[in-house]
């Protein structure tokens, strides 16, 4: 994940006319004696893998401000547009002195605020990125100085030396994701023009339609029901992305699990716990009920990723280094398949900075899309609940017939504009 970068965007609207950022930028310092890891830097250690040095080096801070009020913004605005409410300068070539994390602050006419971050992958995952900017929240709000999160090496049942029986279509998925590209590119600054994003707010009754309708007919050993929303609608996306695409049959879909549960980390967990496992499409899946068919395909993936499973992916790289204890070299990962996202776990509008003051929105990217077929990520809603919101990134020709597609408004979600309100 070298050239992979998260950007997460929180807005909000602060009372009054008075600008909070000094005192925001105060709070940041007390919440980031917290996370040493956040605060180092990368270096290559003795055999040329990437480690972080935790010297205290702080993190990049950006301040900004625009000449529109928020709502302005958010009415207007396109996806493009919200890439640049985040600042990312990646030295790769400069690693001892680049910070592995950027936060820009954008105050908007009015009292508006937009919190951009940006980190390498590398360091931390989108749950992570949230949690520190929880502890700044609370921290900012509560006067008190966060708990330091959970810092976990590889478990020490990795050490050994053999593999288990069963099948491992993760091992797999890696081995294919490993192969270089032909779109193999230095990591580009923006967010390439011709991806659009989309959100779709779906609603606790919405959601459980849906899965009432993945859940038609009778399960079976061999082909188990969809129990999870998370599953029912990457299916309910994923035949309607590829429909988009004007695709004969089902593209693969690459999924993207948080695993720190499985492997019995912490809840406070920081770094990264995202694993990869591919599910192929085939034109069975698209006759008689194709959503009941799809969810339980991805259903069938998401069971096989175990503990057991996990370990055995974790000895298969580490026996994947040379001589030298070097591992292979990084590739980009998030494609080139259509990638879909768990983020369910995410808490991001419980980052309260001041009473009354909750996240009117919160956006997330993950860069680069160079080659990709495009991105769906299912998060949490402000609703709470079993609602969810998901956000998909799609060329724009295709995200066109995306807003249109039938099978997608048949469930009466509200559409949104990537950030932007209905």
């Amino acid at each position: 994940m070298e050239f992979n970068s998260l950007r997460i965007i929180y807005y909000y609207k602060f009372p009054g006319e008075e600008s909070i950022t000094r005192r925001l930028l105060q709070s940041l310092s007390e919440t980031l004696t917290s996370f040493p890891v956040i605060t180092g830097r990368l270096l290559a250690d003795d055999k040329g893998n990437w480690t972080i040095k935790s010297n205290d080096a702080g993190v990049r801070v950006i301040q900004a401000t625009t000449g529109v009020s928020l709502d302005e913004w958010m009415k207007v605005a396109g996806n493009g547009d919200e890439i640049r409410l985040t600042y990312w300068d990646y030295e790769h070539e400069k690693s001892y002195v680049w910070s592995p994390l950027h936060i820009q602050l954008t105050e908007f006419e009015g009292g508006g605020l937009a919190i951009g971050l940006s980190c390498t992958h590398l360091v931390a995952d989108m749950a992570s990125l949230t949690m520190l900017v929880k502890a700044w929240a609370d921290t900012h709000a509560l006067k008190e100085r966060p708990q330091p999160p959970s810092f976990y090496p590889l478990p020490a049942k990795v050490c050994k030396k053999t593999f288990s029986k069963l099948e491992n279509g993760m091992i797999e998925c890696y081995k294919s994701m490993s192969k270089p590209r032909d779109t193999e590119t230095p990591y580009p600054e923006t967010c390439e023009p011709k991806y659009e994003t989309l959100a779709f707010l779906f609603t606790e009754e919405q959601i459980n339609k849906c899965m009432e309708a993945a859940q038609l007919g009778s399960a079976s050993v061999n082909e188990p029901a969809a129990s999870t929303a998370f599953e029912v609608l990457a299916a309910l996306f994923w035949i309607s992305c590829t429909k988009a695409k004007k695709k004969p049959k089902l593209v693969d879909l690459l999924l993207c699990i948080d695993m720190k549960k499985t492997m019995g980390f912490r809840s406070d967990f920081f770094g990264n716990s995202m694993v990869f496992n591919k599910v192929y499409g085939s034109d069975e899946m698209l006759r008689d009920n194709e959503l009941r068919s799809t969810s339980r395909a991805i259903h069938g993936a998401v069971r096989k990723m175990g503990e057991v499973e996990m370990l055995d992916l974790l000895q298969y790289m580490e026996s994947n280094r040379d001589e030298y204890g070097r591992f292979p070299k990084t590739v980009l990962q998030y494609g080139p398949d259509l990638v879909c996202i768990n983020l369910e776990n995410l808490e991001p509008y419980s980052a309260i900075f001041q009473k009354g003051t909750e996240p009117l929105h919160v956006s997330f990217h993950l860069l680069p899309m160079v080659g990709s077929e495009g991105q769906i990520m299912i998060l949490p809603s402000p609703q709470g609940g079993l609602s969810r919101m998901v956000m998909v990134s799609l060329p724009l020709d295709q995200i066109k017939r995306l807003r249109e597609d039938a099978a997608i408004l048949g469930f009466n979600p509200t559409i949104l504009g990537g950030m932007r309100k209905p």
